[in-house]
């Protein structure tokens, strides 16, 4: 049942995600909130997937502070709160994300995400084959390979939004350029309906003083 509660409880319940939710009465926020922290953890820990742990300070606080200011509203506003789930699916939405703009940005982090477990299942490989004494003294250099592919991948994007850039000055000023020559054309053109509409009249004023 969703019903209000004291400030203290629930900051308590608040610090972890989902409980605060369930405890204000929002059980399907709280299950939603609670399946994500464990996702995360699972994904981490027994896949190995470190990368995606930056996950969890944004769950934290998303958690913590969405469960503060609910139980800081007014009793009209906060009664009219509907619970959901988090994670209603759409996949028509999701299609469409897919093949839209951000298309690009999802291959590339489902693609550094498959990197990152190929490369820490390679140096748990070569761990056994090699030894311990022996893949301690080349394991810097492994450290160092995930750090300099980011790195040029940093430098890659850096270059693409100079280059984007360039881009998008040169055809403002072709666009300015093509404007101005069309602009000119056209006073040109209206100068010689001007200047053939008056030799038509002089012609015409001739025509008849000479009848």
């Amino acid at each position: 049942m969703i019903k209000r509660k004291g400030k203290f409880l629930t900051f308590c319940f608040s610090m972890i995600p989902g409980a605060g939710h369930m405890y204000l009465g929002f059980m399907k926020m709280g299950i939603s909130l609670i399946t994500m922290l464990c996702g995360t953890l699972f994904f981490a820990a027994i896949l190995r997937m470190e990368p995606i742990l930056f996950l969890l300070p944004i769950l934290w606080f998303y958690s913590f502070f969405d469960t503060i200011n609910k139980n800081s509203m007014k009793n009209e506003d906060f009664y009219q709160i509907e619970d959901h789930y988090l994670f209603n699916i759409n996949f028509s939405e999701l299609t469409l994300l897919l093949q839209g703009k951000f298309r690009k940005v999802i291959a590339i982090t489902f693609i550094l995400i498959g990197a990152s477990l190929l490369f820490s299942n390679f140096t748990e490989i070569l761990r056994t084959i090699i030894g311990w004494d022996a893949y301690y003294q080349i394991s810097s250099y492994f450290d160092a390979i995930p750090q300099l592919i980011l790195a040029f991948f940093i430098i890659y994007a850096g270059i693409r939004l100079i280059q984007g850039k360039k881009f998008e000055l040169y055809n403002h000023e072709t666009t300015l350029e093509t404007n101005t020559i069309t602009k000119e054309n056209k006073d040109q053109t209206f100068s010689e309906d001007i200047t053939i509409s008056s030799e038509e009249i002089i012609v015409e004023d001739t025509k008849e003083e000479t009848e």
